[in-house]
């Protein structure tokens, strides 16, 4: 924090520095790519969404459903997660709504596992929902990381 010596501000971080990040990358990959085989079987004929939404202090109260389309899916919490089979294929809306609605399209096929992290952001009423669909990666980590 600011002190008598300067008005500023000031942050400490040690940078770290990987020669070969190539090797980390196709490692994180093929852990993704792992449990991906491990939650779909090889001849499944649809395709899973798994919703999470992380704890969060902020907007902790709200609740809000997730629509897959025109069927409500799941009632999304803070801290929960959801697992849905999806069986209809293409082009897949998958929205919310409080006072506003938030919207992510996703083009469905059989066999795939699609992970879309839930949050909440400030509204002028009450909280709005806010959904990213997420790559397998990034949210093979993230979903596995929540207890159930």
């Amino acid at each position: 924090p600011p002190d008598a010596w300067s008005t500023c501000y000031r942050l400490e971080r040690d940078v770290f520095f990987i020669e070969n990040i190539n090797g980390l990358v196709s490692l994180k990959r093929s852990a993704a790519e792992s449990e991906i085989k491990a939650m779909m079987p090889d001849t499944a004929s649809f395709a899973l969404l798994c919703v999470y939404r992380p704890k969060s202090g902020y907007g902790w109260a709200l609740e809000y459903n997730l629509h897959v389309n025109d069927s409500t899916v799941c009632r999304v919490k803070n801290g929960e997660k959801y697992l849905i089979k999806m069986y209809n294929t293409g082009k897949t809306r998958i929205w919310a709504r409080t006072e506003s609605k938030a919207e992510v399209t996703a083009d469905v096929q059989p066999g795939r596992v699609y992970f879309v992290r839930c949050s909440a952001v400030m509204g002028a009423i009450m909280g709005r929902p806010k959904l990213k669909l997420v790559d397998e990666q990034t949210g093979t980590q993230e979903f596995g990381a929540m207890t159930p």
